[in-house]
């Protein structure tokens, strides 16, 4: 049997990603703590959150950080690139009712995949706050730059379900363990490929008297 089969994902490094005032600070607590807080203090650039959690009835000993967005747009976003370089996975978070906070996601998804010098790093979109009355972005348009980003997609109120936001959450751990083992399947590969050795003949060739 392929070691593959005895690994498991144990560890999650995951950085939330948002506009300031769409609701990634909530989303965050939400997740951690099943408790909704509509406000928060904008004064820490970022915070960083350890939990165990269960996911497909393992347990996974998460890292999540919360950054401020501003840092996005600084001349010297050294904080940022650093939490990037960091994590694994990435959670872009919207708000339905704020267009620009939307058109920020595709932003940050460049900026990781310059940052980590690679594409298609874990990453799920979420469009919040479905609860408004003053929606700006469709949920077609979410499902549209979803698509275009290779980005699974989740529309939810973080203020009405902890368990959409539980869903959500799930799924960029699922897209963590699919590069995980896709890593190590590599590697697996690599090292099964070093170890064969070309096969040489010992046989002397005859001369001719």
């Amino acid at each position: 049997m392929s070691s593959l089969h005895k690994k498991k994902l144990t560890r999650a490094k995951v950085v939330v990603l948002g506009n300031e005032g769409c609701g990634k600070t909530a989303f965050t607590v939400r997740l951690l703590t099943k408790r909704f807080i509509g406000e928060y203090s904008q004064n820490e650039a970022e915070m960083t959150y350890r939990q165990a959690m269960d996911f497909a009835g393992e347990c996974i000993n998460l890292e999540l950080r919360d950054i401020k967005s501003e840092l996005l747009k600084k001349d010297e976003s050294i904080q940022l690139e650093s939490a990037i370089k960091w994590a694994d996975g990435f959670v872009l978070i919207y708000a339905v009712d704020d267009r620009e906070s939307f058109n920020a996601v595709s932003d940050f998804r460049k900026f990781i995949d310059i940052t980590k010098r690679t594409v298609n790093t874990p990453a799920i979109i979420v469009g919040n706050k479905t609860d408004s009355v003053n929606r700006e972005v469709t949920k077609e348009e979410g499902e549209r730059i979803s698509e275009n980003l290779k980005c699974p997609f989740y529309e939810l109120s973080v203020a009405e379900s902890y368990e959409d936001v539980k869903t959500s959450f799930d799924g960029i751990l699922l897209e963590m363990r699919s590069e995980y083992f896709k890593h190590l399947a590599a590697v697996e590969k690599f090292s099964r490929a070093i170890h064969m050795k070309p096969f040489k003949s010992t046989r002397s060739r005859s001369k001719t008297m």
